[in-house]
């Protein structure tokens, strides 16, 4: 009896614990874009737009734009 007890406090410290670390996580993916990503993202954006003004500086500007979507999610998988 006392060892199911034990069992299910066990089970509910570890769903807990678990949930929260979740929370965090969730919190510091947040705040990351909005502070880091979100700013990086635009001025990237901006640069790229500015480089494709000329004909010589395109392709610095689409590595700009890849850049930016890379900065903005940098946990999402790539496959190109």
């Amino acid at each position: 009896m006392i060892s199911i007890m034990v069992l299910l406090i066990l089970f509910l410290v570890v769903l807990i614990l678990s949930f929260s670390f979740h929370l965090v996580g969730g919190l510091l993916k947040l705040l990351y874009h909005l502070v880091i990503g979100l700013p990086c993202a635009i001025l990237c954006l901006i640069f790229g737009l500015l480089l494709c003004c000329t004909v010589i500086c395109i392709p610095l500007g689409m590595g700009c734009f890849k850049l930016a979507g890379l900065v903005f999610s940098p946990f999402r998988p790539r496959f190109c």
